[in-house]
């Protein structure tokens, strides 16, 4: 009887070690899709474990490093690991646009952005928003020590000719308008399109170097209604 004891616990010592092996093989995806606790032996494979949530991710850099509906589009310093590690990981990201987010567990689909807690559009041109929305919002990205490190969002742009404004505040001016001195007025090229009692004499300028521009004779970024 003690001999087949014996037996017993030498073959649990030989299997052990190799235990890791069996089960991780081919599950490295399955293990990041369920987010699965971190078993005692390790993750699977290029998954690693976060600490404090204590799951299972796979470190990436982009979206094709990440399986299934994953992005990435988690940093590993919004979640304290205290490792210390740079960089991203794959996050489940299935928030339309409008839905409200957060950077730590309710993550962007792929194209949005999580900014203000609503998953945005990230623009280039006004042509990539929606009709009612304008390419002006501009957000610093958290991995700012990469290049490019800026980016912009369509932001809402619903006031009409004549309504307080701020650019700074959603919601902006429509598409058709530009806020000047806190209202919104109404772009134009000739007097016919401007409200009664208005003419197109407002000079404009896009930042300082359309200033300068303006300032050395050129012609303004845009004209508006006063």
């Amino acid at each position: 009887m003690r001999n087949y004891i014996n037996l017993f616990i030498l073959k649990s010592f030989i299997l052990i070690p190799f235990f890791p092996l069996f089960t991780s093989c081919g599950n490295e995806d399955a293990e990041v899709l369920s987010q699965r606790k971190c078993p005692f032996w390790g993750c699977s494979g290029k998954n690693i474990c976060l600490k404090n949530l204590d799951v299972c991710v796979r470190p990436c850099e982009k979206d094709v490093d990440c399986p299934g509906d994953f992005l990435c589009k988690k940093y590993f310093k919004d979640n304290f690991t205290f490792s210390g590690r740079k960089g991203k990981f794959c996050f489940k990201a299935t928030g339309k646009l409008n839905d409200f987010c957060t950077r730590y567990d309710q993550a962007c689909g792929r194209d949005l952005a999580c900014v203000d807690g609503i998953c945005r559009r990230i623009c280039i041109s006004d042509d990539q928003c929606p009709e009612d929305h304008l390419c002006k919002m501009e957000v610093l990205s958290t991995d700012s020590l990469h290049p490019n490190s800026n980016y912009h969002v369509c932001a809402l742009a619903t006031k009409k000719t004549g309504d307080k404004c701020a650019n700074s505040k959603e919601p902006l001016c429509s598409r058709d308008n530009v806020c000047i001195d806190s209202m919104c007025r109404k772009l134009c090229s000739l007097d016919s399109h401007c409200p009664p009692e208005t003419r197109c004499t407002g000079r404009g300028t896009s930042g300082w170097r359309g200033r300068m521009r303006y300032l050395s004779g050129d012609e303004p970024d845009f004209r508006y209604c006063q």
